[in-house]
This record gives C-alpha cells, structure tokens and sequence, in this order.
C-alpha cells in the first residue's frame, strides 16, 4: 500500500513539473514572439518616419527652388555664394521649423526711426512688413562729418518682422556672436530670405546660409551652400 501511494505520488509530481516545463516554455516563446514582433514594429515605425522626414525635405526644397526661381531671386543669392559656381542643385536643406504664435509686441517707431535706420529695414513688396535686420543692437553716432552713422552696440543680433499697418512687431531670429546677418532680400510679399554667417562651435568653421521664412505660416528654413 505504501509502495502504490510513493508511486502515485512520484507520478504526480512528475505529471506536474512536465506540466510547468511546458507552461514555462509556452511563456517563453509568447514573450519572445511579442518581444522580436515589437521591435520589428519599432524598426519600421523608425523608417517610416525617417522617410517621411526625408520626402518632406524634399518637397520643401523643391517648393522654395520653385519660388526663387520664378522671382528671378537666385541672382541675389549667387552674390554671397562665390566659391565655385553657384547652383541651386548645391543648397542642402539642414532644417526646418514653425514658430508656434510667436508674440506680438507694440511697434511705434519715432520720427527719425527710419531715416536713422534705413540700411537695416528692408519693406516687402506690399509694404505689409518689414524686416528689421538688427536696430535691436545698433546705437546711432554722429560720424566726421556730424551726420547720424549706424554703429554695432551688441555682439548679438535680434531680428524683428514689423508690421506698420498693425502697429506690431515679432521677434522671428535671435543670434549671439557665433552668427550675423549679412543681407536679406524679399522674395515675393509673404517670403523673405537672409544670408549670413555662422561659426560652427565644434569645428569653428564659418558657413554662409540661407535661411527663409515665410511670414504666412511662422516657417523657417535653413540651407548650407554644400
């Protein structure tokens, strides 16, 4: 009797470990299933966003050639890019961003405002905006003569869009000393373009860019010549 109940008991035990062993094995390759389909999900997910972020860089960069093209504005750009021959095939698109409601701030200039400041606004085609192009840090000194002269009074540089119907300005660029605004050009009445200089903090290489923004959508983007 005793013999037939150690027999049975060992044939349970056995029963039940081979039962777990199977369980366990069932869990594992579940987990490893779920684990391997999860991460091949993740990959995709990666490329797929990884593509649509090289697609939309590339409809951006075919949009903006589109319009400075048709605004004969590639002219204005080959002026400040003089290594090599200029083409448009040779801009790289290294970002792109939105301004989210950038805030509005009261804009009433003073009398002399624009006379004194003049070389540093550049009015769209309608007259809408201005640009302003760095009277943020610029004083105003009498030169030899005793006649008003612009000169730099801060290492950074603060870029506005006025509007003088509006009676506003927003701040769309700020720069330190690693960067300054060369020139800007509109290239029709809702984009504008600017060409400056900007010193790589790592290498310290200085790169002349194209940045446009388009006063529509807040949308900025920036382009390296090469």
């Amino acid at each position: 009797m005793t013999l037939r109940l150690l027999g049975y008991i060992i044939k349970v035990r056995h029963d039940f470990f081979k039962f777990m062993y199977n369980k366990i094995i069932a869990i594992f390759f579940c987990v490893t299933s779920m684990a391997f389909f999860s991460c091949s999900n993740n990959i995709d997910t990666g490329k797929e966003k990884l593509s649509d972020s090289l697609q939309s860089a590339m409809d951006i960069a075919a949009e903006d050639s589109s319009v400075i093209f048709e605004n004969r504005s590639d002219e204005w750009i080959k002026k400040y890019f003089t290594s090599g021959e200029w083409k448009w095939s040779g801009m790289h698109l290294t970002e792109f961003w939105g301004i989210d409601n950038p805030p509005l701030s009261p804009y009433k200039p003073d009398k002399d405002f624009y006379k004194n400041y003049g070389p540093l606004l550049r009015w769209s085609p309608d007259s809408a905006f201005i640009l302003d192009l760095g009277t943020y840090s610029a004083v105003i000194i009498k030169d030899k003569e005793g006649k008003p002269a612009i000169a730099s009074g801060d290492i950074d540089t603060q870029i506005f869009l006025l509007m003088p119907k509006a009676g506003a300005k927003k701040e769309i660029l700020f720069f330190g000393s690693s960067a300054n605004i060369i020139d800007a050009h509109w290239i029709n009445s809702a984009q504008v373009g600017m060409i400056g200089i900007y010193e790589e903090k790592e290498n310290r290489q200085i790169d002349t860019l194209l940045w446009l923004f388009d006063t529509d959508k807040n949308f900025f983007r920036k382009y390296k010549w090469k």
